[in-house]
């Protein structure tokens, strides 16, 4: 057997090399380290090799980075903001606030073509369980802010209006969607008779409009005539717009 000598020095060297080894991090729970984890599907960026790299030359422009799918926000009128503040549909860029009126001389049509197609987007959006379908027949909230006399019409849109009207979808969709796919819809209908005049100063109004209450989204299933009810649709300049699906709140 032979016994190897350690020097001094070496066993310094030795030390050295293990004092100076990189250890992982250790695993936080902070939220803060966690909102800044990768997403799902992302990949960690590889470590800048020890090699110098020689710049791209004018002639070979630097390509674009990738997109990464799941950082991408498609902006169209059928998806619904990244912050849940509400949907994302063209604005109505209507100036500053008492500069539009309304009059009894701009009741929407009770029926139609274009109201029919907003009936079967509401339709979809019942039996999909996407409300952000149905968000161009939802009161714009820019013609919410000119009828309101309130402090914030803005945030009572956003935070109460739309999001009571999603909570309305989903509920809809859980109780009736099975059944509501099932079926063929025949329309959307507004009893006669019910829709008048809410003049201004009523319930908060600056600006009056006209007011259905009792709509009714109407299907058949199995050779019946069935019917989801709508509490309340309002108008906008010549057009109806729902506004409460089941209730008031």
């Amino acid at each position: 057997m032979f016994a190897i000598a350690r020097s001094a020095p070496a066993l310094a060297l030795v030390a050295l090399l293990g004092c100076s080894a990189v250890r992982p991090p250790a695993v936080s729970d902070d939220a803060d380290d966690l909102a800044r984890a990768p997403l799902p599907g992302a990949h960690a960026p590889e470590p800048s090799p020890a090699v110098v790299v020689a710049p791209a030359r004018a002639s070979e422009p630097s390509p674009e980075p990738a997109a990464n799918p799941a950082l991408t926000v498609p902006v169209s009128a059928g998806v619904p903001a990244p912050s849940g503040a509400g949907p994302l549909v063209p604005p109505l860029n209507l100036g500053p606030v008492g500069s539009v009126t309304t009059s009894p001389e701009e009741r929407p049509l009770d029926d139609g073509p274009e109201l029919q197609a907003k009936g079967k987007l509401l339709w979809q959006a019942i039996v999909d369980d996407t409300p952000e379908v149905a968000a161009s027949f939802f009161f714009p909230k820019e013609a919410y802010v000119h009828v309101k006399a309130a402090k914030n019409p803005e945030g009572d849109w956003r935070w109460r209006l739309w999001k009571h009207f999603e909570r309305d979808i989903h509920v809809l969709h859980k109780s009736q969607g099975q059944a509501l796919a099932k079926a063929t819809f025949k329309g959307l209908r507004i009893p006669p008779k019910r829709p008048h005049w809410a003049a201004p100063g009523n319930e908060y109004n600056r600006l009056g409009y006209w007011r259905a209450y009792g709509s009714q989204l109407t299907y058949e299933l199995r050779g019946r005539e069935r019917h989801v009810p709508i509490s309340s649709l309002i108008s906008w300049k010549s057009q109806w717009y729902v506004v409460h699906m089941t209730g008031f709140r």
